[in-house]
């Protein structure tokens, strides 16, 4: 397990007495998890898990930033992080939470997503983060390691970004590494309220009320994971003992024993029984038992993670209705709807961000702006039930026709599903005429 000595040390380049022991653990305990979700070496439940709850959450929604003001560099950042939406969300899942973190370059807004172990907070207060340090970026050059490092204070509604390089412990000016030397050392914000990043965290239960960063989607479940891939050995032996081969009798061979292919072996016949030359031996595998057991300790493990079956077990949902595949599935339904309302305050808070540095940088008034979320229930409903709620609702004058069209067509915005209705309104009329 790694320690990160080298916090401490930074934390103190910014500012003195710190209280930030159980952050660093915290950042510490990240690493670790990022290390088990990121290993290939074996089957790697945290990253199935991760991304099978990615799936259910984020593919098919639609998010997109709804203003009357021409903001094409607040859409194009939003969009962008929400291209990126199911690597971020199984990201989060798998390491406990992503930070991102946007900067303005060029008149444009990137929006890096960074997991929580580079990210220390020094100082939060109901969860709401007074004070932290990043690890920004590292550079490796001649043979050295660069590392720059911003640190964020709120102090009295205003916003303090300091910047620092540092190249074996020791700080050095921004301006020795090519890529850093336009960074500010310093950049105040005004009127703020929160950092100028967003967090986006695990809805796993951390067992720690007071804690503020996120724990992966397994976590606790280590010794039920260990038990699985023991499981999964002891099948895999019993496959690789229990392959089928044939036995040729001691006559078939020469005087110096040899054996002729791989797969016959020789035989050793007791006195007084009959020879047979040719033998097969093909043992009964224990399929069912040990498979038995496998479901057991998968459903096992869904259920200490928090979903239903589906995730690593089979589900039938076969002539099911929806409240019936609702209630099957309501414990990876309700995992699913807190991932989506993570993203709902991570996307306001980047939101934010974005807003006040179109201020700062470019000296414009703040945009007014929201983000507006279309969800995909379709995994968890039938359709055909939902679309027949929704034509009653259009029926008794509670649904719009475009509201109703946009079911049928996600990918269109209340507007273009007006502007469509509109031309195949005018159609039929022509066709009549």
């Amino acid at each position: 397990m790694r320690k990160i000595y080298i916090w401490d040390k930074i934390v103190s380049f910014f500012a003195e007495n710190k209280e930030s022991e159980k952050s660093e653990r915290a950042v510490n305990d990240s690493y670790v998890a990022k290390m088990k979700y990121l290993a290939q070496d074996k089957m790697n439940f945290t990253a199935i898990f991760s991304s099978k709850l990615a799936n259910l959450a984020v593919s098919e929604a639609n998010a997109e930033i709804k203003t009357e003001d021409k903001a094409e560099v607040l859409k194009e950042a939003f969009n962008d992080v929400w291209r990126r939406a199911k690597n971020i969300t199984a990201t989060s899942l798998g390491v406990g939470g992503v930070f991102l973190i946007p900067h303005f370059e060029d008149g444009r807004i990137y929006t890096e997503a960074i997991t929580q172990d580079r990210v220390l907070v020094e100082k939060s207060v109901g969860g709401r983060i007074i004070e932290a340090t990043v690890l920004a970026e590292s550079i490796r050059k001649d043979g050295k390691n660069f590392i720059r490092w911003t640190h964020y204070a709120l102090l009295n509604n205003e916003l303090v970004i300091s910047s620092i390089a540092t190249s074996g412990g020791e700080v050095i000016p921004l301006s020795c590494v090519e890529e850093w030397k336009e960074i500010l050392p310093e950049v105040r914000i005004k009127d703020c309220d929160r950092m100028l990043f967003a967090y986006l965290k695990s809805p796993a239960d951390s067992r720690d009320t007071q804690g503020f960063y996120g724990v992966p989607v397994t976590y606790g479940c280590d010794s039920l994971i260990r038990e699985i891939h023991e499981h999964l050995a002891a099948i895999s032996k019993e496959y690789k003992i229990k392959q089928a081969f044939i036995g040729a009798d001691s006559m078939l061979f020469s005087a110096e024993g040899k054996l002729p292919e791989d797969g016959i072996f020789k035989m050793l016949s007791p006195l007084g029984s009959e020879r047979d030359f040719w033998q097969e031996f093909n043992p009964e595998i224990r399929h069912e038992p040990y498979f038995k057991r496998l479901e057991e300790l998968y459903r096992m493990l869904e259920s200490a993670v928090g979903t239903s079956r589906g995730i690593l077990t089979e589900v039938s949902s076969k002539g099911a209705t929806a409240t019936e595949i609702k209630r099957a599935r309501f414990d990876t339904f309700a995992f699913v709807e807190e991932i989506r309302r993570s993203w709902e305050y991570a996307a306001n808070d980047l939101l934010y961000c974005y807003k006040k540095l179109l201020c700062y940088y470019l000296d414009s008034r703040e945009i007014d702006a929201s983000v507006l979320f279309d969800w995909s229930y379709s995994l968890f409903e039938s359709s055909e039930e939902s679309f027949a709620q929704l034509k009653t609702g259009f029926d008794a004058g509670v649904i719009s026709a475009q509201e109703l069209r946009q079911y049928l067509k996600p990918s269109e915005n209340l507007k273009l599903a007006e502007e469509n209705i509109k031309k195949i309104r005018e159609n039929k009329e022509e066709n009549y005429a």
